[in-house]
């Protein structure tokens, strides 16, 4: 026998998984790309492929899970930052497909930080005292780490004082210590790392004081510059107070160090030092204290020495000679031992005049109190009696300045005056050098008897000196006859003599030969502003009859109210006269003045002539040169003088002429004037072309002139139409009744019209054969325009007013539709009762015969104001019918209208209709009659048809 057997298994490939992490280990806080490779059993990357990677704590907890899909080249990237320290195992699992068997791979990955401490602690404290340290420990993420060992030294001065150990919390721990004597100390706090925390450490330092008290004394509170005073300085503290280094110091009054020395405390903490005081003055501050490397918080004190000054005075007058009658300035110097100006204080000043009375300088004593000011106090005074004053600045003394009394003397001058009175500077050869000397004091007093120095010098070496007294009015007068053509120098002086100053006066007297100027009128006309010119003959010769050549003249020309308005230069050019030319710019009487500047060696001269320039005068128009005569226009006329100004119309005599085709208008009324302008009102003028003439007469002292302004005066047109009977039916008279009139709404009496009337085929119903239109004249009456349509349509009419020179054309234009007449006529029943119909015919003709087509419109309104509108149509026979049903009772106003069509016009008729409601009397229950007794009957009355039911 034969037998089989058969089993199934599905062989799978071989499956790798690869887990290849950049770095072991890691800082915490680090993101790691974690890359995951994926192989078939040949060894050929498998993409598109599900894994699942998994990162496990230590104890295996699960961090994170992630589904990842490989690329096209078997790898997945997974980046992850690991914000917790410890070990962690990273998993990669492929769970197998139809062909590649189940793979999977893991790694284990450190993760490490270096923490930081955080140390809370302040920078001072006191001994005896707790000084507390805070301490948090913080990992790479900055979250606390808790349970870490930490340790915290402390040295003072060099010598380990404090050591401790604390275990770190997610709060900050507190470490306290109590130091015991002053001075700086170092704090060390350590962690003690392992292989997840690594080991760090921190410092700090603070400073550990010491409170203490001191006081201070001095053997003086008062001295003297130069004197000496002693500073005693006593320390109290808990230690002992021995050799603690105190610094000493001496403030000037401006709180500025001057001096400072430095001592040590004996064994009682007593500090002495010695202080000359040479090195400020006033009240001083003394300012005493451990140093600041003691390590003594608290122990400062200070309190003040007043060192005296004896001040040195000095007093100066300004200026250097001061003077009575002048401002002087009297200023007062102190300075105290160093040099130093003394400041703040007042001193007296009085003062003795020559002749030893008191001199009042306050408003009611005889001293002033000068403010000093940084050593310097100014006053100014004057004085009035010259001679040698006594001058005492005293000082009562102060706090911080001795009392003085110092005399001082000073001589004020009397100024003295030259005046020369009577110096001519500009002479001509020949004449006299005339002068008068006034010597005065200050007070304009004349000095009597004293000597005055006089020194001429003059051409070709000319010195002249001599001396005179003055006289009882102090005066001195000399004359020297200048023969020298050039500059002579005069010099006068007072040599000062006592109180009285020095003075000298000089001057330059110039000498030059003389000139002369000569001038004739050779004009031969009148002479008329800015048109004819004024002409003379100039001639320059010196005294000798000798003419200059070459020389220039200058001539002004001056007018009696404008003054300067002419000026220019002549040369002149040979012996012969030089003609000068002017054109006077407007009327009036002018002066004209030649005039010869000088040279170095000829004195200046000048002649002048008089003359009168007669003016003229020209008209101007401000105006329009058309204008309607509607308009409110007046023209402006001024007459102007030769320099385009106006005159006054009340000093000349104007002759005013408008005309217009050679007639003459009046101008009454139409005149107005202000100072210089004429108004010549145009309202209203007929239209037409003016001229206004204006003349103005020649006068003795103006040229008259005549001017005209031509100008045209038009008029708007308006077509008025005062009556109008346009029925617009065939075969009616059709007219309008119109007025042309001007724009001051005047009748125009010249001119034509033209009329004009066109039937609806264009053709023109007015006028001769060639059907035109027709021109009517305008007569100043009104005008008819009237036709008789023969057809219907649209008919056009028109009036034309032809423009003429001075009258602006116009129209007017219209249409009318013009129909046949139409009938209507309406028969209706004109009372029904409710519930019963109404029937209304309507018929509709015209000249032609019925109107077949035609609409028709029925109108209903009740006495509510209710309206219903029913429209129909005409028939063949020209009517159309209405049947009118469900009517209330009431009144009704029927009315048929026909708008009418494009040959027939409309037309409507109205009648009335009364429907009467319907009465329904019922008798019900009736009682028994009896002779003599109440019988009751029912009575019901029933209204159908109402309004409102």
């Amino acid at each position: 026998m034969e037998s089989s057997s058969e089993l199934n298994r599905t062989v799978y490939g071989t499956t790798t998984v690869k887990i290849i992490l950049p770095g072991q280990p890691v800082v915490q806080g680090t993101t790691l790309g974690i890359l995951v490779s994926l192989e078939d059993w040949a060894g050929e990357p498998m993409s598109g492929a599900n894994l699942t990677l998994m990162i496990l704590r230590q104890n295996g907890t699960i961090v994170v899970a992630e589904a990842l899909l490989t690329s096209e080249d078997g790898t997945t990237v997974f980046p992850y930052e690991f914000t917790d320290v410890g070990d962690f195992t990273i998993n990669a699992t492929f769970a197998c497909d139809g062909t590649n068997g189940r793979a999977t791979s893991a790694v284990l990955q450190r993760v490490y930080a270096t923490p930081n401490l955080v140390v809370d602690s302040p920078s001072i404290s006191e001994a005896g005292k707790a000084y507390k340290i805070s301490i948090l420990l913080l990992d790479a993420v900055g979250d606390p780490i808790s349970g870490r060992t930490v340790s915290v030294s402390i040295a003072q001065n060099g010598v380990l004082d404090f050591q401790a150990q604390t275990v770190t919390d997610t709060i900050p721990v507190v470490v306290s210590w109590y130091p015991s004597e002053r001075g700086q100390a170092v704090i060390t706090i350590t962690h003690v790392g392992d292989v997840y925390y690594l080991s760090n450490s921190t410092t700090v330092s603070t400073t550990i004081f010491e409170s203490a008290t001191g006081t201070v004394t001095v053997s003086d509170e008062s001295i003297d510059y130069a004197e000496n005073v002693t500073i005693t300085y006593t320390l109290s503290i808990a230690t002992t107070p021995e050799s603690v280094v105190i610094l000493f110091e001496v403030l000037n009054t401006e709180l500025v160090p001057a001096w400072n020395i430095t001592a040590k405390t004996n064994a009682s903490g007593i500090a002495q030092v010695t202080y000359v005081a040479a090195d400020a003055t006033g009240i001083l501050t003394i300012r005493v204290g451990p140093t600041e490397n003691q390590f003594l918080m608290g122990g400062d004190v200070q309190t003040q020495v007043t060192v005296m000054s004896n001040p040195s005075v000095s007093v100066l007058f300004s200026p250097r000679e001061p003077c009575v009658s002048e401002t002087v300035n009297l200023t007062v110097n102190l300075v105290n031992e160093l040099g130093i100006g003394v400041d703040g204080i007042q001193v007296s000043v009085t003062m003795h005049d020559p002749r030893g009375e008191l001199v009042r300088l306050g408003v009611f004593s005889s001293s002033v109190s000068v403010r000093i000011v940084d050593g310097v106090g100014i006053m100014s005074l004057t004085l009035d009696t010259p001679g040698l004053y006594t001058i005492q600045v005293s000082f009562e003394g102060s706090q911080t300045v001795r009392s003085f009394s110092y005399v001082f003397q000073q001589i004020l001058f009397s100024r003295t005056h030259i005046e020369l009175t009577s110096a001519t500077t500009d002479l001509v050869a020949g004449e006299n050098i005339s002068l008068t000397v006034e010597l005065t004091d200050h007070e304009g007093a004349p000095l009597v008897g004293y000597t005055v120095a006089l020194r001429l010098q003059g051409p070709q070496d000319l010195d002249v000196t001599l001396e005179r007294v003055t006289n009882q009015t102090g005066h001195v007068s000399w004359e020297y006859v200048a023969n020298y053509e050039g500059a002579w120098q005069l010099h006068v002086t007072f040599g000062g003599v006592g109180v009285h100053l020095a003075a000298a006066r000089s001057l330059v007297v110039d000498v030059r030969n003389g000139v002369a100027i000569h001038i004739d009128t050779i004009s031969s006309s009148e002479v008329v502003a800015g048109s004819t010119p004024f002409v003379i003959a100039t001639l320059l010769t010196d005294t000798d009859g000798d003419v200059l050549e070459g020389f220039s003249l200058e001539f002004r020309l001056y007018h009696e109210t404008a003054g300067l308005c002419v000026e220019g230069t002549a040369i002149q050019i040979g012996t012969a006269p030089v003609n000068i030319t002017v054109v006077p710019p407007r009327m009036g009487h002018y002066v004209l003045t030649v005039s010869f500047a000088g040279t170095d060696h000829y004195a200046p001269g000048s002649t002048a002539v008089e003359f009168f320039a007669t003016g003229t005068t020209s008209v101007r128009f401000w105006g329009p040169l058309t204008l309607d005569r509607a308009q409110n226009v007046s023209l402006q006329v001024r007459v102007l003088d030769e320099i385009g100004e106006p005159v006054l119309l009340s000093g000349i005599n104007l002759t005013i002429e408008l005309t217009s085709n050679g007639i003459t208008s009046p101008l009454v009324g139409r005149l107005t004037s202000t100072n210089a302008t004429l108004l010549v009102n145009l309202y209203g003028l007929p239209a037409g072309a003016y001229c206004l003439t204006v003349t103005v007469q020649d006068t003795d002292w103006r040229i008259g002139s005549a001017e005209a302004w031509t100008f045209n005066v038009t008029s708007e047109i308006h077509i008025i139409i005062e009556e109008s009977q346009l029925s617009a039916l065939v075969h009616d008279v059709h007219t309008l009744k119109f007025r042309v009139i001007d724009s001051l709404n005047e009748s125009v009496k010249s001119g034509n019209v033209h009329l004009s009337v066109r039937d609806p085929s264009g053709k023109e119903l007015l006028g001769g054969l060639l059907k035109n239109g027709q021109v009517v004249p305008l007569n100043g009456s009104s005008l008819i325009l009237s036709w008789t349509p023969d057809r219907a349509g649209t008919y056009a009419f028109g009036i034309e007013f032809e423009d003429t020179a001075y009258l602006r054309a116009t129209d007017y234009h219209g249409t009318i539709t013009v129909r046949f007449k139409s009938e209507i006529v309406m028969t209706l029943t004109n009372t029904v009762t409710y519930g019963d119909d109404a029937l209304v015919q309507v018929k509709l003709t015209d000249e032609h015969g019925v109107l077949r087509e035609a609409a028709v419109r029925l109108s209903l309104l009740s006495e509510q104001g209710t309206q219903t509108d029913i429209d129909g149509v005409t028939g063949w026979s020209g009517t159309v019918s209405f049947r009118l049903s469900g009517l209330l009772a009431g009144t009704y106003i029927v009315t048929a209208s026909f708008n009418g069509s494009s040959k027939n016009a409309g037309t409507s008729i109205s009648d009335t209709l009364a429907v009467f409601p319907v009465l329904d009397v019922s008798i019900g229950h009736v009682g028994s009659p009896v002779v003599g007794s109440k019988v009751t009957a029912i009575v019901t009355v029933n209204v159908l048809g109402a309004y409102g039911g």
